[in-house]
């Protein structure tokens, strides 16, 4: 048996992903990826690569500010 290190990452670990399911980070994240892959499959070819650019820095821009929401959200919780 291996003695568990008190400075491992599995309870920070296991923390983070039960927030991924009590808080709605993972619905939230499951349907802008839902969105981005129809919105992708009514395109043409063409005009899925000519915009491409711009899904990624939008759906990069929109998960920041998501983050940064959740972060505010939980740091005002833990306040009270």
């Amino acid at each position: 048996r291996i003695k568990s290190n008190p400075h491992s990452l599995d309870p920070c670990r296991a923390g983070r992903s039960t927030k991924l399911f009590t808080d709605p980070i993972l619905p939230v994240s499951l349907v802008t990826t839902c969105l981005w892959v129809v919105l992708v499959l009514l395109v043409s070819r063409a005009e899925a690569l000519a915009i491409a650019p711009l899904l990624i820095f939008v759906d990069i821009t929109m998960m920041l500010i998501l983050l940064i929401g959740a972060f505010n959200h939980l740091k005002s919780r833990r306040r009270r």
